[in-house]
């Protein structure tokens, strides 16, 4: 037997699931090649933490190797969870098909400290992915996107073999490769293809010998001719007389299978009776104009429907259900008597509501004639609580009421009857008009019977031998047809729906419609037969075009395409789709696996509509990001092993994939057998542009027969009886000029559009130029392409359209391949020659011609091409095209992104420091100040200078293919970025600190060499592309460096660890020591990075476990450590390290932290003990408190040990502290008093509890110092919190037990300390004292009661179960304070707590204080909580001025990971089972999940120093540093810069920590806690022995198995942990989660903080009152000379007063109002909204000069606006309205003018909006600029409940009968969807404003043209809910909510009142004429109980606001203002 290989590579498609088991791939649709062999692989990426993996499973439909497809056959994948690193399943794909997957998990049950009860298990929706099939022909693969596909009309084809067989080679020879056919099979009675007889059977006159002469055509097709064959299947419908349907009627809808379509065949009868009788009537029976029409409709109400009395259908029979509910009572039989007590007083609605409800039967059917009935016994038993017991002689009373309330129940039955009435009427009129009347219609002439009144929705089956047996309700079958703009997933002729009852469907009469059903037990014959069908057209066809798919039910589809897919997997389908909803579409498309769907060119209008549908159809845009970056690295991978499981690994090679954003594929079809042909709809000489634009797309492209030949009008494929007729079918077809079409030149296009196809040229780029589209399209690689230059022709230019100027291809050289001319004879003559061929179908004359005077100049830079002078219409010009900059030996690409991996390899930890990072201060530092950052146009500052700052602001551009963002602009005008990169890296490899930056520097050089000559549109590309490989071999080499548990971790821990990377470099400024430069940690980025400011000493020791220890970077904390303790002084170290030069003795807690760091750092580090020997010199002399300046003789003239500096630390507190700063005073900190700078701290020797600190000072990270003389907070800190701080305490304990067993393992040299009185005390007595205590004097109680064993004041409890922040402080409430300070406490001495006390501190912490990412500094119903941090407000508020609230509120990140890992820690000891364990570890992810995002999303690469309330951006995070040498400046250093690095490694070191020290002191190498083992896992990096970590702590038998230590019960021996290698294999595993908490403290400390970023939408708090009342109103003045936004003031009445102005930097216009043909006034704009604030951000429209400005509001005073970057072009004409969505980051606006439509943009902080379309979403409006209106203009815009979509409302003309609509455009991942779907919501004719009823899914919306409307927006289309009829109003346009009131406010332009509704009903509430003198009001807002609206003014009269009192009846004028800007136009109107 041979040896088989394995392949050497594997391809790999990765699929990565988000914590929600949803697909997170850009726009959600997966679209995946062919399938290959050996097959690629689908890996799905879970992150191991996520929420599925609890008891959770992946499954798949996707059929192993060898199984068929069974789409209800799921394979089962368990997913285990995995704390270290992602899960991954490989599955291959073996087979093309839509395939689905989905999750099961049961949910993670909330956090509770008592008992919860179990979530039940859950699954996700399912989701798709379509895998495209691989079709072939001669060998030859074909890529869906290389398709040129020929359609025919079957019939017209002749008679196979010699017809056919002659046109098939025509068309082989033309080079399309494949053909579609409109069905084959046995036509019905009216000729028609789509009206099939038999489904089964082929047309005997086109195959003889049927299915026979089907073979031998394919067989032909596919060997002689290279083409496949492409069928129609029909599944929705059969013709009216196929055969089998009678014997099988219930294959149809008729009134047996669906009796609620009875009603409607009474109708149908009737009308159709009617349509007879009209000359009875004496009406006319020839229509001749629309007076007669109206005659006829005005008779068809008495002849015709009173006679069918159809309301019988709809209500209850009053007479007969009075009777039966009286009988009923009489006999005392009744039901649900307990319903009714006291409905005696009920009133009429309440009983009616009452039956309705319990009583009513047949609601939702229309089962026949009062098929709505009342239960008699419910109704009698509320007859008897009105009643009493049934007495005959109160009969007629009972029956009298009875019936009054059943009339009452009848009401909205009738108004459905009426409803319904007027919508019959109207579309009977509608149809009859297009019928008879329309010029556009077929003008059918006389009614009669050939051409009745109107079609039947019948088929009435014909009487016979078969049809008898039936019953005959079955004979009468629905036919087929469809509905306007109709919901595609509603079945129209289902039960839900009244569309056949209200002749809502336009029908084909000729065709059944087919009822399936759910399932194919619903009608077996039916599924069986379709499928005997469908899998005979696979047997043929490589391809099926769905016919109506859109009308196709999604079940019925998904079985017979499996059916198809059986017969042959590899089926391509298309399918035409008129859902009209972008999101259906994609419904339909992943679900059925459709290849693509038809769009066709003939729909464009315009040249500018063509280039739209080109450009959507032609891929990427040409210079496009490449965001595969394959991998071709050897790897080990999971693979599928065949039991659902995956586990076992293998060395592989593999190149990833990510999965692209990809769109709906399309079959652009320059023209199908539907459209009219170029010389009907457009000029006939645009044939040849046409397709040769449509073929120059990268998508599947086709023509239809008769389209090459130029055929003079669309074929009439029913009743057309002639035949195909082509020169091309009948001569050798070469390229090149010719006659009788334009089939030589197709020959070219389509081989060219193959070539591409199959190549992958799929970027394209697209220009038009007036009436010429350029369209070049080019290879991704090679960079070889084609260039199209194409001369449109619509009607009415004749040769004209003026010449296309030079195109110049930038880089590229071009060759012409040809040009031509297509001249047509379309002389009426020549028409009518062609079409009166009895026989044949011809097209017109017409003739290809060379075009002459094409000139290329060539040069150095790039290739201009010049067009002759003359360039008719109808002319094209195709190029070929290359780029020599782009042809690299090795390929461009490729040379780009290989070699950095060798190039990185010799890289440091500190050159990766440079290479990578380095913010602008530390730049400025290694260049001697001479250069920063690097700043791009309209862009902004990078955050880095290194690698990392060009690749965070890259990273969204390369994935969302974002060419239009500034750095790619700036790319293309320069290599000044690649000279900025190469250079910082060649100087710096000049020192010696750098030279290993010389490889780096010169592999970028190199790769930048290479790309500087290639065309500056690819210059974005390859620049990204060089940028991320360096970044990525930068990267991988950081992590080389770190150690194995970093490496083998997720990617959240490999982010957290490269923090270390980032904040530890050289400064010149800033070092160790005073004198040698090294590497130094910063405290935070980018302002606490240099000089002074760079080293604090808080911030490094919570930060060092972290960053240094649990990476594995050993030295550098050693160095950190040594550092600070050789400058010890008072006992303490300094905050501030200044090189040793300066330090600054003022912080109680840092101390505390450096010993749990060295006690870490023992614990963690092999030898680490030694560490405890080492020598340091002394800054200062020990235990002497004597300050001298650095160069004194006396500085580092001892040394000390660190053992020794440790002791002297405890010895000193001891003894006590009391000493003044050196050099107090405001040289040091001018914000502090002067008491402040005095420092004391001392022991309680009766608790061991350590005080200090006084209510003039801040020595913890709680450090803020009020600094506002306004507010008289100088001096006063925020957070003295003086005392005994809890995490003080917990510390102290810490160490103490440490040295405790230190001293007891021989490796202490001292056994205590000495207090003032001399007494000695041991460590472990210290230790005794502290555990003895620290409840009593910290724990509040739960129960009131127990307070007598606490040290507690009950008064001032705020709130129990809590422990206390601080013990015995300057002021007793701010003891009580829930702060985030005690889980430090927990982390290093949890021995300390009660483990049922201390769970209920942390539920209280994790339900009041865990914010998305941070900790609340405090408890928010503390009276001192203020969330929002703003250090540059300087207000008169004392708790907030100057940011003096810093820890009052503000969520702080580094404090989640000593909470995280508290909350694991005490949760463990509870739990018992495997799966309470890993539960417990899934509770601490799922906390995480917020920082991940925020690691993974900043520009810092890190995490921040804080955030806001819930987690919103905090744009003074890090403060402005006003105060050189303050100690406000180290306060916030400490907190702000370090805060992210030190909570991370606080958190590891408190984990470290708990690790090293159980519940008492003792061995860790002999013994270890389960909480200490769970705090192991969850904390940092687990560098101890594996016994720490043992995984056996998830078997609950070995738990029970663990040894019992007495002294602490819930500890074990390690040796009975680890009884075998294998256990102790799995602990290394374990190591890497440990990572994870642990460095969620450093990471949250971090430099990565972006602390200079603002938010992108301002989210601060909004500045309003805390009544809930506005604070400021504004509009804009809309002046044509300047417009601007006037801010007015509102009191705390809310009336109004002047405010401010400010100038938008635009310019105001109003429209033209056509009623009176002048300036429109008072309503300028037509429109609502056109000024929008939410949050800090105002948007308002300038229509003048057609642009957008952005503005932020001051968040103090919100009459202070600034503009934020300049105002933007609105890309279209005439901006009338705005909106803005800050969940989406966005705003968008539409323009009402010539180029009518809208476009959104992104909101920057900085730079202004940005935008995020390249055009605008067009609006056909047909406007001019101005607008002339109100009619056919755009209202408003705005953004529905949940944000994504945008709403844009349209009004029509009603008195052209021009219907406006309602635009529908998806936001999509905060991006808009590039097509809206419209919407005409029943009743609406001039929509105007509307506004979201809150609570709903609903909106109020006015309407010009009768007042106002409810829309529902719940459901796949908008509907109408509600309607209002104002009477006597004029002009009712803008519609605002009552949040008191909850109804709606609408207002007129020209009647001054206030208008009232209930919006859910529509019924009016209160109409109130104020009192001004205004002429009426446009824009409203309501705040509260008051309503503002505003007058605009009349062009000559000030505009002014009235504010009216809502909240009484009738509403109340309190005040009208005109405001003194003296605008006369004024416009819109918002509140913040």
């Amino acid at each position: 037997m041979g040896s088989i290989n394995a392949p050497t590579s594997q391809e790999v498609y990765c699929l990565p699931l988000n914590d929600a088991g949803h697909p997170d791939v850009p726009g959600g649709y997966i679209y995946l090649p062919p399938p290959t062999n050996p097959p690629y692989l689908v890996r799905f990426a879970i992150e191991g933490t996520s929420s599925i993996c609890r008891e959770g499973s992946l499954w798949v439909n996707i059929p192993r190797a060898g199984e068929k497809f069974n789409r209800h056959a799921f394979h089962e994948f368990k997913l285990r969870p995995d704390f270290n690193q992602a899960i991954y399943i490989d599955v291959p794909i073996h087979i093309a098909g839509a395939f689905a997957f989905y999750t099961t998990y049961t949910p993670l049950p909330d956090f509770k400290s008592a008992e919860a009860a179990y979530p039940k298990p859950s699954r996700t929706e399912t989701f798709y992915f379509d895998v495209s099939p691989k079709l072939t022909v001669n060998g030859t693969v074909l890529p869906i996107d290389s398709l040129s596909i020929f359609s025919v009309i079957s019939k017209l084809m002749g008679q196979y073999p010699k017809d056919w067989e002659r046109h098939l080679r025509g068309i082989g020879q033309r080079e399309y490769n494949m053909v579609h056919f409109t069905p084959l099979m046995e036509r019905g009675s009216s000729n028609s293809p789509y009206s099939m007889y038999d489904q089964l059977a082929f047309d005997p006159a086109c195959f003889p010998n049927g299915e026979k002469d089907v073979a031998a055509m394919i067989k032909s097709m596919e060997k002689d001719h290279g083409l496949l064959g492409l069928t129609d299947v029909v599944w929705n419908h059969t013709a009216n007389n196929s055969k089998w349907l009678e014997a099988h009627p219930e294959a149809g809808y008729n009134i047996e299978t669906a009796p609620w379509l009875e009603v409607a065949l009474e109708l149908d009868n009737a009308l159709l009776q009617y349509g007879t009788d009209l000359a009875k009537y004496g009406l006319p029976t020839e229509l001749k104009s629309p007076d007669d029409l109206q005659r006829v409709m005005d008779g068809m109400q008495p002849h015709c429907l009173d006679l069918v009395n159809i309301w019988e259908y709809y209500v209850v029979k009053v007479s007969r259900d009075a009777k039966a509910a009286v009988d009923a009572w009489l006999s005392g039989i009744t039901s649900l008597d307990g319903k009714v007590d006291g409905a005696k007083d009920w009133d009429l609605k309440q009983k009616v509501d009452f039956l309705r409800e319990n009583a009513l039967t047949g609601v939702n059917e229309f089962a026949g004639r009062f098929h709505r009935t009342i239960d008699p016994n419910v109704a009698a038993a509320l007859l008897t609580s009105v009643y009493g017991h049934g007495e005959t002689a109160r009969r007629q009373i009972a029956l009298d009421g009875i019936t009054q309330w059943l009339n009452a129940l009848n009401v909205p039955y009738y108004q459905d009857y009426d409803s319904d009435v007027a919508v019959i009427k109207q579309q009977v009129q509608d149809r009859v008009k297009y019928l008879r009347l329309d010029d556009n219609g077929p003008k059918l002439g006389p009614i009669n019977e050939q051409h009745a009144f109107i079609e039947s929705y019948f088929t009435r089956l014909p009487l016979n031998a078969t049809t008898k047996q039936h019953n005959p309700k079955a004979l009468f079958l629905v036919n087929n047809g469809w509905v306007w703009a109709a919901d595609a997933m509603r079945d129209n002729a289902g039960s839900s729906s009244r569309a056949y009852l209200r002749r809502q469907v336009i029908v084909w009469g000729d065709c059944v419609k087919l009822r399936y059903g759910k399932k194919p037990e619903d009608n077996p014959y039916l599924w069986d037969f379709m499928a005997k069908y469908t899998r005979l057209m696979a047997k043929y066809f490589a391809g099926f075009r769905i016919d109506n798919c859109h009308s196709t039910p999604l079940h019925v589809a998904e079985y017979l395409l499996d059916q198809a897919r059986d017969v042959r997997p590899d089926l391509a389908v298309f399918a035409e789709l008129f859902t009209g909803d972008e999101k259906m579409d994609y419904v339909f498309v992943k679900r059925l696996g459709l290849s693509a769907l038809i769009r066709e060119a003939m729909q464009a209008w315009s040249t500018q509509e063509v280039s739209r549908l080109v450009h959507m159809h032609s891929g990427r845009p040409i210079g496009s990001f490449e965001i595969d970056k394959i991998s071709t690295a050897r790897m080990s991978k999971p693979l599928d092993t065949g039991t659902g499981v995956n586990g076992s690994v293998a060395d592989i090679t593999e190149n990833v994939h990510n999965i692209r954003q990809s769109p709906v594929h399309a079959l652009f079809m320059d023209c199908t057998h539907d459209n009219e042909v170029p010389a009907q709809k457009r000029d006939a000489r645009d044939t040849l542009p046409n397709a040769a634009l449509v073929n120059m797309c990268a998508c599947a492209t086709g023509s239809v027969m008769g389209y090459d030949e130029i055929y003079p009008k669309l074929i009439d494929l029913v009743s057309e009886p002639r035949l195909y007729q082509s020169s091309f079918s009948d001569h050798e077809v070469k390229v090149g000029a010719g006659r009788g079409g334009i089939g030589r030149i197709k020959k070219l296009l389509n081989q060219i559009h193959t070539f591409m196809g199959r190549q992958g040229f799929d970027e394209t780029f697209i220009h038009h130029e007036g009436e010429y589209i350029t369209v070049h399209r080019m290879h991704p690689k090679t960079r070889r392409g084609y260039f199209t230059i194409a001369h449109t022709a619509f009607p009415g230019y004749g040769e004209g359209h003026g010449t296309l100027s030079p195109v110049r291809l930038d880089g590229t050289k071009a060759k012409l391949v040809g040009s031509w001319k297509l001249e047509v004879n379309v002389s009426e003559s020549a028409k009518q020659t062609v079409l009166d061929d009895k026989e044949f179908l011809r097209g017109l004359p017409s003739s290809v011609s060379d075009l002459a005077g094409v000139h290329i100049e060539t040069g150095d830079d790039e290739t201009v091409i010049k067009m002759p002078s003359y360039l008719p219409p109808g002319s094209i010009a195709i190029f070929e095209t290359w780029i020599p900059s782009a042809e690299h030996s090795e390929g461009l690409d490729r040379f780009v992104a290989t070699g950095a991996t060798q190039a990185f390899a010799n890289s440091s930890l500190v050159d990766l420091n440079f290479i990578l990072y380095r913010s602008e201060p530390e730049e400025r530092d290694a260049s001697n100040g001479n250069d920063g950052v690097y700043s791009i146009p309209g862009h902004g500052a990078l955050v880095y200078a290194g690698l990392q700052g060009w690749w965070s602001c890259l990273r969204d551009v390369v994935r969302y293919n974002d060419l239009g963002h500034p750095i790619c602009n700036h790319l293309r005008e320069g290599t000044w970025a690649m000279d900025y990169i190469i250079g910082r890296l060649e100087r710096s490899s000049k020192g010696k600190e750098f030279t290993s930056l010389r490889k780096p520097a010169s592999w970028l050089r190199s790769r930048f060499d290479a790309i500087r000559k290639v065309p500056s549109f690819l210059r974005p590309r390859y620049f990204a592309l060089i940028v991320q490989t360096a970044y990525e071999a930068a990267w991988a080499r950081g992590l080389d460096l770190l150690n194995d548990d970093v490496q083998n971790s997720q990617s959240f821990v490999q982010n957290l660890a490269m923090v270390s990377i980032q904040v530890t470099g050289y400064m010149h400024s800033a070092s160790l020591n005073p004198f040698d430069t090294v590497p130094s940690m910063a405290a935070g980025l980018p302002h606490f990075t240099s000089s002074w400011a760079r080293c604090w000493g808080r911030d490094i020791f919570i930060s060092l476990r972290g960053l240094y220890l649990a990476t594995g970077r050993y030295a550098d904390a050693r160095n950190h450590i040594l550092a600070f303790a050789s400058v010890l002084k008072h006992g303490m170290i300094p905050n501030l390290l200044s090189d040793g030069k300066l330090p600054r003795y003022n912080s109680r807690d840092s101390i505390w932290f450096f010993l749990q760091a060295i006690q870490d750092f023992t614990k963690m580090v092999p030898d680490g003990l030694d560490l405890l020997k080492a020598k340091i010199d002394r800054r200062f002399l020990p235990y002497d408190d004597t300050y001298f300046e650095f160069d004194d003789p006396r500085a580092y003239s001892q040394q000390s040990t660190v053992e020794e500096v440790i002791q002297e630390v405890l010895q000193r507190h001891a003894s006590g502290l009391s000493f003044r700063e050196a050099n107090a005073g405001p040289n040091i900190d001018s914000q502090m008093k002067d008491q402040g700078f005095n420092i004391e701290i001392h022991v309680d020797w009766k608790t061991g509890i350590i005080f200090g600190g006084n209510q003039h000072n801040c020595g913890t990270w709680m450090d803020k110092m009020g600094e506002s003389d306004r507010a008289g907070s100088k001096g006063v800190p925020g957070t003295p919190r003086d005392g005994a701080p809890v995490e003080i305490t917990g510390l102290l304990a810490s160490t103490l037990a440490w040295v405790s067993e230190l001293r007891d393992e021989g490796n202490y040299g001292f056994d205590g300390v000495k207090t003032p009185s001399g007494e000695r005390v041991t460590f472990k007595d210290w230790a005794s004292k502290l555990q003895e205590n620290f409840e009593r004097c910290y724990y509040v109680p739960l129960d009131a009661s127990d307070d007598g064993s606490c040290d507690v004041n009950s008064s001032i409890v705020n709130r129990r179960g809590i422990y206390k922040d601080l013990y015995r402080s300057g002021k007793e409430y701010e003891d009580y304070q829930l702060r985030p300070n005690f889980p430090i406490t927990m982390t290093v001495a949890p021995w300390l707590f009660t483990p049922e006390r201390a769970l209920t501190a942390l539920e209280k912490a994790d339900q009041f204080l865990l914010g998305p990412m941070g900790m609340a500094t405090l408890d928010p119903s503390d009276l001192n909580y203020r969330p929002y941090y703003i250090n540059s407000e300087d207000s008169t508020d004392f708790a907030t001025s100057k940011g003096r609230n810093y820890h009052q509120g503000p969520e702080w990140l580094w404090p989640t990971g000593f909470f995280l890992r508290a909350l694991l820690k005490f949760n463990l000891m509870r739990k018992t089972s495997k799966s309470e364990r890993t539960e417990a570890f899934q509770q601490i992810t799922r906390r995480l999940e917020g920082c991940k995002i925020a690691i993974r999303e900043s520009p810092w690469a890190g995490l921040a120093e804080l955030t806001q309330k819930n987690g919103e951006f905090c744009g003074d995070s890090v403060g402005d540093l006003a105060f050189a040498n303050s100690a406000a400046i180290v306060r916030r250093a400490a907190n702000l810069a370090d805060t992210t690095d030190r909570r991370v490694d606080t958190n590891r070191k408190a984990r470290w920590n708990r690790v090293g020290a159980p519940f008492a002191p003792s061995s860790v190498h002999k013994e270890v806690t389960v909480t200490t083992v769970s705090n192991r896992i969850i904390s940092s990096i687990c560098a101890l022995s594996p016994v720490h970590l043992p995984s056996l702590l998830l078997h609950s038998s070995t738990l029970q198995s663990w040894p019992i230590d007495r002294r602490h019960p819930r500890s074990f021996q390690l040796s009975q942990l680890c009884p075998t290698d294998r256990t102790r294999a799995r602990f290394s595993k374990m190591k890497q989660f440990s990572i994870l908490v642990g460095f969620l403290n450093a990471a949250l400390a971090v430099a990565a903080t972006p602390f200079t970023e603002k938010s992108p939408h301002f989210p601060h708090r909004q500045p309003q009152a805390s009544d809930g009342t506005a604070r400021a109103l504004y509009l804009m003045t809309n002046d044509p000379a300047g417009n601007s936004i006037i801010a007015l003031k509102v009191k705390k009445d809310g009336t109004l007063t002047d405010g401010s102005i400010t100038s938008t930097g635009g310019k105001g216009q109003s429209c033209i109002d056509q009623r009176v043909n002048r300036i429109s006034y008072p309503d300028g704009l037509f429109s609502q909204s056109a000024v929008d604030v939410k949050g800090n951000t105002l948007v308002a429209v300038n229509p003048g000069s057609n642009t957008l400005t952005m503005m932020a509001i001051d968040p103090k005073d919100p009459f202070k606006l600034t503009r934020v970057g300049s105002p933007v072009s609105t890309l279209g004409d005439f901006p009338v309205t705005a909106a803005i969505s800050q969940k989406n980051n966005m705003t968008c606006v539409a323009n009402c003018g010539a180029k009518a439509g809208i476009a959104c943009f992104r909101m920057d902080s900085t730079r202004g909006l940005l935008p995020l379309m390249q055009t605008q979403i067009g609006f056909p409006t047909n406007q001019t600029n101005p607008p002339v209106g109100p009619w056919n203009t755009v209202s408003q815009v705005l953004f529905n409940k949940d944000e994504s979509a945008l709403l844009t409302t349209v009004k029509g003309d009603p008195r052209n009968k021009i219907t406006g609509f309602l635009s529908v455009l998806s936001i999509i991942n905060a991006r808009p969807a590039i097509k809206d779907s419209r919407y005409v919501p029943d009743g609406i004719a001039l929509l105007f404003g509307a506004t979201l009823i809150p609570g709903t899914s609903d909106m109020l919306a006015t309407d010009a043209y009768f007042g106002a409307l409810t829309i529902s927006l719940d459901g796949a289309r908008p509907k109408t809910l509600a309607k209002t009829v104002i009477s006597g109003q004029a002009d009712t346009c803008w519609a605002v909510i009552s949040p008191v009131n909850g109804t709606g406010f609408v207002t007129d332009l020209l009647v001054n009142n206030v208008l009232e509704i209930e919006p859910l009903s529509g019924r009016i509430l209160q109409n109130t004429i104020l009192p001004n003198k205004n002429p009426g009001m446009t824009d409203p807002v309501a705040v509260g109980k008051l309503l503002y609206a505003l007058s605009p003014g009349l062009g000559n009269t000030n505009a002014s606001v009235a504010v009216v009192d809502v909240s009484k009846r009738p509403a109340q004028q309190i005040q009208n203002f005109a405001f003194k800007y003296g605008s006369k136009s004024a416009q819109g109107l918002a509140w913040i």
